[in-house]
């Protein structure tokens, strides 16, 4: 039977001991090294690795050896490129408990480097105590981007790590990869992985983001890979930049971390920068920030991406009102945006309820022209459309003044008759419906068969009988392609939709063509 040395044993029983307390392995200056790849040098700053492991050695733990640090000459000291900063206002009293460990973790690790550290005014922490450790007090009131933008302001290195939600520290970090990796991808940020410290949760914190149509949606995952580290749109984890980011692009003000975060990381997505996870670096977080998010936590992003809904990788979908994500019927019109979720949905239940009371009083109305169009081609709506017309048949008009209005009332809208043209207003916060009464309503079906209807949203609604041959003998030719506006007979073919008044907003509707409805649909989370 193979024995493995007594001698070789106790070394990697030691190993395994620093690894629990949190120290590096020893180098081994006689490893042999088999190179598998060639660097391209970048980073002046941090010295190179190279994959360096004999596969049939036979180690263990294969974690202690495999790439070795390169020797390399000229690089500044460690300490002076990179300042570790802290966050620890809104943590909870157990986890401060554990903020002198941590804070003693890394000055065994990193003897000189410089830590900027958040507390609460009423945590009792010396900074006599610690080696190069800078505190600064915040009431527990304080917005947490207000914390990170006032620490972030104080750091004088040309690196800066972000340390988010840490709770623990070891040589796992390896501070030094995070730093290399900038220059070498020329990524704007580099993260961590992470694992809880208690449950023992991993993950590498990589999503990626699809904000369209007043959606913001994140999905877990990453499309490609780096030097070992994969690209993302959005990191959960620590990570390191260089500092005149935060100069370049600030944290907003007032803002909590997850929205403060999310919105930098939009920015800098927009921008065509690159942000990057490498999972080989690792940080104890709390247990608490794998916890799913509420909707406090995302309100300020909402607004100011204007999005009335968010996925997020951990909890549920957040929903936000026309009020809460700063939208409106009025911000569609003219502006070269699709209708806000918000609107839509007003437009529809206004629209829902006029129909469904018309049917069960017996009166005939029917949707005709934008309506029917929106409701054929994407049942419901479409996607710019701000105000819709009802058909109703002029016999009916008093009938519906009389029986339908009191039943619109009840349901809380507020209706306007004009007795001159025939036609009602039908109103809410955010939208209007005009019933328009015409000479007749098509709604015949051949063979006394069940009148035709078309899905608008949940509501089966009547429609003419055959509602594509309507729309194509109102409109002519290219009845199916999409126009802004169907107010006349004619039909008048766009080969584009107008000029967006905010370029670069996710509902701008001149990135689409002007036809076909899948690219309208939103984005599965």
């Amino acid at each position: 039977m193979f024995q493995v040395p007594r001698q070789e044993l106790k070394v990697v029983f030691d190993n395994l001991d620093d690894a629990i307390i949190g120290l590096p392995p020893p180098t081994n200056s006689k490893r042999q090294s088999i190179d598998h790849h060639s660097y391209a040098v970048v980073n002046t700053d941090i010295c190179q690795e190279k994959y360096a492991y004999d596969k049939l050695s036979g180690d263990f733990p294969h974690f202690y050896k495999g790439f070795n640090i390169l020797n390399c000459s000229g690089v500044p000291k460690f300490h002076t490129l990179l300042t570790l900063t802290y966050n620890f206002v809104h943590y909870s009293n157990d986890n401060l408990k554990l903020i002198p460990s941590l804070l003693a973790d890394i000055n065994k690790v990193y003897p000189q480097i410089k830590i900027i550290a958040a507390i609460p005014t009423s945590f009792a922490l010396a900074e006599m105590d610690f080696r190069d450790l800078q505190l600064y007090r915040y009431d527990s009131s304080s917005a947490a981007t207000d914390v990170w933008r006032d620490i972030i302001s104080k750091v004088q290195t040309k690196y800066v790590y972000i340390g988010r939600n840490v709770i623990h520290f070891t040589w796992f970090d390896r501070l030094e990869r995070l730093v290399r990796e900038i220059n070498n991808l020329n990524a704007v940020v580099v993260a961590a992985a992470f694992r809880t410290l208690h449950s023992g949760h991993w993950s590498n914190g990589c999503d990626q983001t699809i904000v369209n149509d007043y959606a913001l949606v994140y999905r877990h995952g990453y499309h490609r890979s780096m030097e070992e580290c994969l690209k993302c749109d959005h990191v959960h984890g620590p990570f390191v930049t260089k500092t005149e980011l935060f100069t370049k692009m600030p944290l907003h003000e007032h803002m909590t971390e997850t929205s403060g975060f999310a919105a930098l990381f939009y920015s800098i997505k927009l921008n065509s920068e690159l942000v990057v996870a490498c999972p080989d670096s690792m940080s104890f977080v709390t247990d608490s920030s794998r916890s799913d998010t509420s909707k406090a936590d995302w309100s300020s992003l909402a607004r100011l991406l204007q999005v009335e809904e968010i996925h997020p990788t951990n909890g549920p979908k957040m929903t936000f009102s026309c009020q809460e994500a700063g939208t409106s019927c009025q911000m569609s019109q003219s502006s070269g945006l699709a209708t806000s979720n918000c609107c839509r949905e007003s437009v529809m239940a206004i629209t829902k309820s006029a129909i469904q009371n018309c049917v069960v009083s017996n009166l005939l109305c029917s949707l005709e022209g934008p309506a029917l169009s929106g409701a054929l081609k994407f049942g419901g709506l479409s996607p710019w459309e701000t105000t819709i017309t009802i058909s109703l048949h002029r016999d009916n008009f008093t009938s519906f003044s009389k029986i339908v209005v009191p039943m619109l009332e009840k349901d809380g809208y507020n209706v306007v008759t004009d007795n001159s043209d025939k036609a009602f207003v039908i109103s809410s916060e955010h939208a209007s419906v005009k019933v328009h009464s015409v000479s007749s309503v098509e709604r015949d079906s051949p063979g006394g068969m069940t009148h035709t209807s078309l899905l608008f949203g949940d509501l089966l609604s009547p429609t003419p009988s055959n509602p594509a041959l309507s729309l194509k003998q109102r409109y002519g030719t290219g009845f199916l392609e999409h126009m802004q506006r169907q107010q006349s007979i004619n039909f008048t073919h766009i080969s584009t939709f107008s000029s967006c008044l905010t370029p670069g907003h996710h509902a701008c509707l001149d990135k689409y063509i002007t036809d076909g409805n899948i690219q309208f649909r939103k984005p599965i989370s």
